[in-house]
């Protein structure tokens, strides 16, 4: 049960950091892109299915709704850069 409170508290720019994989980051990049789920999953060697997990587990960590959000939350929090946006 700590670990999904922890997941689902605010946490330190820092902390959120640590918690996101590889993977996370990289899905996160390409949602942030535009790419659908099926795109990023062939970019990816990945399933569908593995991707829609990675967004869901994204959107708890960022406090999201929606792709949108996702990516709103994460620029404010300094996990993607402004530049490319």
């Amino acid at each position: 049960m700590k670990l999904f409170s922890r997941i689902f508290t605010p946490m330190a720019k820092s902390d959120l950091k640590i918690l996101l994989v590889d993977d996370h980051d990289i899905v996160l990049r390409l949602i942030a892109s535009g790419k659908k789920t099926d795109d990023i999953a062939a970019q990816m060697g990945l399933s569908s299915n593995t991707i829609e997990t990675h967004r869901r587990h994204l959107l708890a960590k960022l406090h999201a709704r929606n792709s949108a959000e996702l990516v709103l939350n994460a620029v404010k929090r300094g996990l993607l850069p402004t530049s490319r946006i």
